[in-house]
């Protein structure tokens, strides 16, 4: 996984936040750790306050309208934090601007919008990426090392229950066992909560084969876990491997009576690691701690990182400087996660019936979750020049 920052002597990105809402908080935080990386230059959203108040601690203008912030801020970059069902028709109207996009999960409502947005990135020569965390945090990044070491043998199942919802889960899963997923079956159930005024909480399980062999069990609930136990507190997951298998901080090995637990230690140079202890004083490193880091915005920090990098790569004049740096997250990524993430939910709506991967056609869900946008909105999600000047904003207007 890249963890390239940008190089010290580049000129810092001139950047804007699309968006004013609580996610926009953490990319301002982000921008207050790296001076030397950006310039914020402007922040949109359709309700101004918002966007003033995020302005006022960025130094920077704030705008309601899309077209005044590219045209008066003239950023170089934007980040896309709106609600999800406008991501992909703004990233579109970046993009074909010539800027360069960072964009919040989930890349579109749908494959197909997904594959417009692929579209434009490809003909407009930016950079876009897909602001993916999940595997970037500091537990499921112990996870991933312990998964590639081959210490659990040969990986038979990934179990995932109330990680997040949507592609945060599908992401991780992929990644844990290093294969794309082919296949899916899943069953939803919706009923009613008390927490503590009357909610509808949904329920889903599902089923995911991957191309090499693995299973995957996902089970998310919408409300009851992080409600009633805290965010995450309802979060199981486990690895399964020929020689054992790896849940939360316990490491079981068939070769060793005992579990082993996972625990942080600082070495000399003030680096922390998770480390296990494997026959008496022999120990396994492994490149990151259990505990938080002291940033509280680290995974979307290393992130911001690895997309300023890019830009930067792009930028260069050598083809050799422009091929040297990778995007760990790919838009493949993002569309195969997501194209997960629909499947699940088209194998609900049939009842449990199998659906594989990849989705070559737009699925009957897909284009109910078309058919609503546009009842809704009264414009075609395809339309980006019309769906980009909806509601782009997560702020609450009497705040």
């Amino acid at each position: 996984m890249n963890s390239q920052r940008p190089h010290p002597s580049a000129a810092p990105l001139r950047v804007a936040i699309i968006g004013a809402g609580r996610r926009a908080q953490s990319y301002a935080r982000c921008l207050a750790a790296r001076p030397e990386a950006y310039r914020c230059v402007g922040v949109a959203d359709l309700v101004l306050h918002a966007a003033e108040a995020l302005a006022r601690q960025l130094g920077c203008d704030a705008v309601a309208e899309l077209d005044s912030l590219f045209e008066q801020c003239t950023p170089d970059a934007v980040f896309v934090t709106t609600p999800a069902s406008v991501h992909h028709a703004i990233s579109m109207i970046a993009l074909e601007r010539g800027i360069h996009t960072l964009c919040e999960t989930p890349i579109a409502l749908t494959v197909p919008l997904a594959r417009e947005v692929e579209r434009v990135a490809e003909s407009s020569g930016t950079v876009f990426m897909v602001a993916e965390n999940a595997q970037r945090d500091s537990i499921p990044k112990v996870w991933l090392s312990v998964a590639a070491s081959g210490l659990l043998g040969s990986l038979s199942r990934v179990i995932c229950h109330n990680f997040q919802a949507g592609t945060h889960a599908t992401a991780l899963m992929r990644s844990l066992v290093g294969a794309p997923a082919i296949r899916v079956q899943s069953l939803t159930q919706e009923s009613p909560v008390e927490l503590p005024s009357p909610k509808r909480e949904h329920w889903s399980a599902g089923l995911i084969t991957y191309a090499n062999g693995c299973l995957g069990s996902f089970e998310s609930c919408s409300l009851t876990p992080s409600r009633q136990l805290g965010r995450h507190k309802g979060l199981r997951m486990e690895l399964h491997g020929s020689n054992g298998m790896l849940t939360g901080r316990s490491l079981y090995l068939s070769t060793r009576p005992q579990p082993f637990k996972l625990v942080d230690v600082t070495k000399e140079d003030g680096a922390s690691y998770t480390e296990i202890c494997i026959d008496g004083p022999a120990t396994e490193l492994w490149p990151a701690p259990f505990s938080t880091s002291t940033h509280p915005d680290a995974a979307l920090l290393e992130i911001l990182d690895e997309f300023s990098a890019q830009v930067h790569a792009r930028r260069a004049t050598s083809n050799a400087e422009r091929e040297a740096f990778t995007p760990s997250y790919t838009i493949d990524d993002a569309i195969h996660d997501l194209s997960t993430q629909l499947a699940l939910e088209e194998s609900a709506r049939q009842q449990g019936q199998p659906v594989n991967l990849p989705l070559t056609q737009c699925t009957t869900f897909e284009a109910q979750l078309h058919q609503r946008f546009a009842d809704r909105h009264g414009v075609d999600p395809f339309d980006a020049a019309a769906a980009s000047r909806l509601r782009f904003s997560n702020a609450r207007p009497g705040r």
